[in-house]
């Protein structure tokens, strides 16, 4: 067995080798590597020799003397694990995973590493003379101790984890997207539960080079949506953090006391002109500590732009310029802005209202708001991804695929960036058209068996491989599309000749029956649709074979229910242009598609519909706006010019009667005098 150990970054990362002899011998349920130590725990390996009746081989990593930890002991590590091939490296089969062990959770690993039927595989060099060779990589946080290098035990101390505007910066729009800060990338501190928060502060503005006096520390905290934002300011009854030594030990210390695990904003005033303690003032219920991310849709790019803090009874308009300070813009560029809601188990986006108050928009602290210029609709159309929510699905969805012919199973031919939500068919044109195909129907996918025409919904299911999720598509390429293809029946027909040589062939003829088509489908049948209603749902199939699969699962209840809702959308839609349609419609088609996703059916393609139309109704009226202002100018200044020619006539005109009064001055308070 071999193991070394050494520092990147702030991890410690070691790597163990376990070679396991006599393999299939083992009689075994479940073996147990050599403990090594990594981050000061001690680690080992546990694998199922037989499968644990999966069918595969399961591969743990486990904390050794998990019994002997002190109580509220708690480790986070990255880890991965693999199994060699002894034949072929690009036969290696690895798998990464996170995971914080704790004291109720000391294992963590995966239940379907790898199918036996190849691991025993001999031509893939897993079991090499009886031998099997697994590998692990255990990286754990490198953490700060502050307890002045004594033999503290565990349960007497705190790890506080803590996040500034830089790791924002750093972070958001490379590693991650959604949220804040990735907090397994920050700077870990261990502290005494003793410590007092001028000595915390101090330490702090060692490790940081920040001033005591510039500091202020947001708790972080998860919410019940999934999402962990900075929403509790440590305060002093006077609203600072400048802390007595009575008020530490009121506010921090409990803390300390109260948790083996902590994780705080830092929030720093910075500048030349900046005094220390110049924060704006912060009153919990009257202000709002909100954070900013800038989109720009021609880039596809998304950057943490800054924070500010806003009174509740604010609205977003008037920290318009504020914010386009922070993008760089002018202070009168238009900007759209949206809450960023949460990510799981789907991406929630919703566009802000500027002119209700950040009280009436439901914002605490913590939240996050994305903004990004008003574009007008000639360049939304050249962008892939014109608006925020657009993109943020795009970016929580995206998947690389990559893509093996079956005449060459072994070797990847060409990677595609891809979304999970993408049917069959647009899998297939994506393909096709990397390939440069004019048909994609004669495109046929396979994973662990061929997958029919239409026969999963989405990318997610057609990845599946042997019940684990996969990255890997084979395709090949048919001389009859692949939707006629479905349709024969295969018949293997031998061929005689005189020489008595045979040969065989594959004859395809139509099935008696078409089930593929739509009107036999049973939910059609007996339901309460009008024929318009039918002939509307007929083309969304045709259009989205994604719906017609998730909606033969559904209660027949609700089957009918949905279909009569889909259609009214569709034809609530055409009954209006970009002009004519309304605030009001909108609220009510925005009710109406919110109501298809409750019942659990995906409508991606119409929710993108609906926010490119409120785009395009916005330009609409802003150019019915400016065209109505032009009018207005217009006829301004035709009136504007009939003014001037009155007044040059009537300038005409008094020169003319000037000379009939014999040039005399006459005003008019002259007084008449016929004597």
């Amino acid at each position: 067995m071999e193991n070394a150990q050494q520092q990147i970054n702030d991890f410690l990362s070691r790597r163990f080798k376990w070679t396991i002899e006599n393999f299939s011998e083992l009689n075994a349920k479940k073996l147990y590597s050599n403990i090594f130590s990594a981050g000061g725990y001690r680690w080992r390996v546990g694998i199922f020799p037989k499968g644990n009746d999966v069918g595969h081989l399961p591969v743990y990593l486990e904390v050794a003397d998990s019994a002997a930890l002190p109580t509220g002991w708690s480790k986070y590590a990255k880890f991965s694990v693999a199994v060699i091939s002894q034949l072929n490296n690009k036969f290696n089969v690895t798998k990464e995973a996170r995971y914080e062990f704790n004291v109720t959770k000391t294992y963590s690993g995966f239940k379907r590493f790898i199918p036996l039927g190849e691991l025993y595989d001999p031509e893939r060099g897993y079991i090499v003379n009886d031998t099997c060779i697994v590998e692990a990589d255990v990286a754990v946080p490198r953490v700060l101790d502050w307890t002045d290098g004594s033999k503290t035990e565990a349960r007497l101390c705190t790890t506080i984890q803590i996040a500034c505007d830089e790791d924002l910066l750093d972070q958001i729009g490379k590693d991650l997207h959604f949220d804040l800060v990735d907090y397994d990338k920050v700077r870990s501190f261990i502290v005494p539960k003793g410590m007092r928060f001028d000595l915390f502060k101090a330490k702090v503005a060692t490790e940081f080079g920040i001033p005591v006096g510039r500091q202020r520390f947001w708790r972080w905290g998860k919410r019940l949506n999934h999402t962990s934002r900075p929403n509790y300011l440590l305060l002093t009854k006077t609203g600072f953090q400048s802390f007595s030594q009575d008020e530490g030990k009121r506010v921090f210390e409990p803390l300390l006391a109260n948790n083996a695990y902590l994780q705080f904003f830092l929030e720093v005033e910075r500048g030349q002109d900046i005094q220390e303690h110049s924060f704006s003032y912060y009153s919990p219920g009257n202000g709002i500590l909100l954070f900013f991310k800038l989109y720009d849709p021609f880039k596809e790019e998304l950057r943490y732009a800054g924070r500010l803090i806003v009174e509740c009874s604010c609205t977003p308009m008037k920290i318009l310029e504020k914010l386009n300070a922070m993008a760089g813009y002018p202070d009168d560029e238009e900007i759209e802005l949206y809450e960023e809601i949460r990510f799981e188990p789907y991406v929630m986006c919703e566009h802000l209202d500027e002119k209700m108050t950040f009280h009436d928009c439901q914002l605490r602290d913590g939240d996050i708001i994305c903004f990004q210029k008003l574009l007008p609709f000639e360049d939304a159309e050249k962008c892939r991804y014109p608006n925020l929510p657009l993109f943020l699905d795009y970016v929580n969805n995206r998947q690389f695929v990559r893509f093996r012919s079956l005449e060459k199973p072994e070797e990847d031919e060409f990677c595609l960036e891809l979304s999970k939500n993408l049917n069959h068919d647009d899998v297939a044109e994506r393909v096709a058209s990397h390939l440069g195909l004019k048909d994609p129907s004669k495109i046929r996918f396979t994973s662990c068996q061929p997958i029919k025409y239409r026969g999963v919904v989405h990318l997610t299911d057609m990845l599946v491989h042997c019940k684990q999720n996969s990255d890997i598509l084979y395709y090949e390429v048919a001389e009859t599309p692949f939707r006629e293809l479905q349709g024969l029946e295969t018949s293997e027909v031998v061929l005689h000749h005189d020489a008595k040589e045979e040969f065989c062939t594959i004859v395809r003829t139509p099935m008696k029956e078409d089930s593929n088509a739509l009107l036999t489908l049973p939910f059609l049948k007996g339901n309460s649709l009008s024929a318009a209603h039918v002939k509307i749902v007929e083309e969304i199939f045709q259009k989205h074979g994604n719906v017609l699969q998730q909606v033969q699962v559904l209660d027949p209840t609700f089957k009918a229910f949905f279909l009569e809702r889909l259609a009214s959308i569709v034809e609530l839609f055409r009954s209006y242009t970009a002009t004519s349609i309304t605030a009001e419609v909108l609220g009510k088609l925005k009710h109406l598609i919110q109501s298809l996703a409750c019942l659990g059916v995906k409508v991606d393609w119409m929710e993108s519909y609906y926010q490119k139309v409120v785009s395009s109704n916005k330009y609409v009226q802003r150019q019915l706006h400016i065209e109505h202002l032009k009018e207005q100018v217009s006829t301004a200044e035709i009136a504007l010019q009939g003014l001037k020619d009155q007044l040059v006539e009537a300038e005409k005109e008094i020169t003319v009667v000037h000379m009939e009064t014999g040039n005399e001055t006459v005003d008019a308070t002259t007084i008449l005098n016929p004597l």
